[in-house]
């Protein structure tokens, strides 16, 4: 049985949405660069910084997603799509940088708890 054709909408859908999420992620980093170290100050641009981050994330996802779709449906049957070492690593390396960005908007969020004590 053949599932539905996945549409890729390039123009207002995916464009919109990053324009979305880059307007959300502009306005963390206002909040980052006026940050007063009050704990309602960081925990505010700690959600937002995370908002966007996800915004931008689903529309990759998505596209990827698609883009796998078509390949499928061009060739008639399921590829087979490998991650060489060189993916590996940049995906271990990526998975790395968000592990520490979310420790230290933790140590900000925590410090800030504490000068506000």
């Amino acid at each position: 049985m053949s599932s539905p054709m996945r549409a890729v909408a390039p123009g207002f859908g995916a464009v919109s949405w990053l324009l979305f999420a880059s307007m959300i992620n502009r306005v963390s980093v206002r909040e980052w660069n006026a940050i007063a170290l009050r704990p309602d100050h960081v925990t505010f641009a700690l959600a937002i910084w995370l908002l966007g981050t996800r915004l931008t994330v689903g529309v990759v996802v998505y596209g990827q997603h698609a883009l796998n779709h078509y390949g499928d449906r061009r060739e008639g049957r399921r590829l087979g799509y490998h991650v060489g070492v060189g993916k590996w690593l940049v995906l271990v390396l990526g998975g790395l940088s968000v592990v520490y960005d979310l420790l230290l908007s933790l140590e900000l969020l925590s410090v800030s708890f504490l000068l506000a004590s």
